[in-house]
């Protein structure tokens, strides 16, 4: 299955992963240069190990940039477990370290969690960071064990009432004013965080992309009320016609892509050819373009595919079902 989706999905690539990799390990080189503790130093070389595994697990895309973020989140973690432990020479210096990777940590986790996770994840990193810290200052320093807790709280509080604000805002960005309906960005979010978490490799997925039959002559003879009023009775049929765990969206003008996660070509098929069935009773019809993800596909050689496919189906009659051939010329069996 692919991975759950985070803040992070189809806005990170290796590269930049790969950047905040080497930070990390520039970090840790610093941090050995500096410290002379008889227990930072032989943590050093893990450290880095566990850093290069990483790197090359996702230069070898073994793992997703997705996945290597939530491993240097646990490296994190476990440092921030570690340092409470043995740094802590004075109550000031273990509260610094726990403030300092408790705001840090929360931050990313928030990034790479699970999108309806994102706090809790936020909440057991803060934990991570608090409950070696009271072992370490409890009973003598309480005051100042105190403080730390109402300084992660507070920064906690603050990074999630801006990541609620920007969500909603984000939210009302992802949405086609008209027909209320996903626009094109968070679609093309969708469908490349999906391959690039290996989906292609792991399962059969396809997707769909309809578009209005002869909408210019319908704009130009009965008006562009006319021509919203089509487009919000198909967005209407699109939404309630698709399953939970499928994705419509406003792709363009008067096309429309739906997404099919873990649909072969033939369901595909027999969905398209019912939406294009529950389109024609509204007043306008469709042409429907399928496509199957291929191992070698990209999100836009994808979507081209079914676009292709589409324009098949203008040119064969409008009004119609066809399908994209597969990359490797095998012949369809739908």
């Amino acid at each position: 299955m692919p991975e759950a989706p985070s803040l992070l999905s189809g806005r990170v690539n290796r590269q930049t992963m790969t950047w905040l990799i080497v930070a990390v390990l520039a970090g840790t080189v610093i941090e050995a240069a500096t410290s002379s503790h008889p227990l930072v130093m032989p943590s050093i070389p893990v450290r880095v190990v566990l850093l290069v595994a990483i790197w090359l697990a996702l230069r070898s895309q073994r793992i997703t940039p997705l996945m290597a973020g939530r491993l240097l989140l646990a490296m994190g973690v476990v440092t921030a477990l570690l340092w409470s432990y043995v740094l802590g020479s004075t109550g000031y210096r273990v509260a610094f370290e726990a403030v300092a990777y408790g705001a840090i940590l929360s931050i990313f986790a928030i990034m790479v969690a699970p999108l309806q996770q994102r706090y809790l994840w936020a909440g057991l990193v803060n934990l991570a960071v608090l409950i070696p810290a009271g072992f370490t200052l409890l009973p003598e320093d309480a005051v100042i064990v105190g403080q730390t807790v109402v300084v992660l709280g507070i920064h906690t509080v603050a990074v999630a009432t801006m990541d609620q604000y920007a969500s909603r805002v984000q939210s009302a960005g992802d949405r086609d004013p008209l027909t209320q309906l996903f626009n094109r960005r968070p679609m093309v979010q969708r469908l490349t965080s999906w391959i690039a978490s290996g989906g292609p490799s792991r399962g059969t997925s396809s997707i769909v992309i309809a578009d209005l039959d002869d909408f210019k002559e319908l704009n130009d003879t009965a008006g562009h009320e006319a021509g919203d009023a089509a487009l919000c009775r198909v967005a209407d049929v699109l939404r309630t016609a698709v399953a939970p765990r499928d994705a419509v969206c406003r792709w363009g003008g008067e096309e429309f892509l739906i997404f099919l996660p873990d649909l072969d070509v033939e369901q595909a098929v027999v969905i398209a050819e019912r939406l294009r069935q529950q389109v024609d009773v509204t007043g306008v019809t469709a042409s429907f373009g399928v496509a199957q993800c291929d191992p070698e596909d990209t999100m836009s050689s994808w979507v081209s595919r079914a676009d292709q496919a589409m324009y098949t189906a203008k040119r064969n009659g409008r009004n119609r079902v066809e399908v994209a051939p597969p990359r490797d010329g095998r012949p369809l069996t739908v």
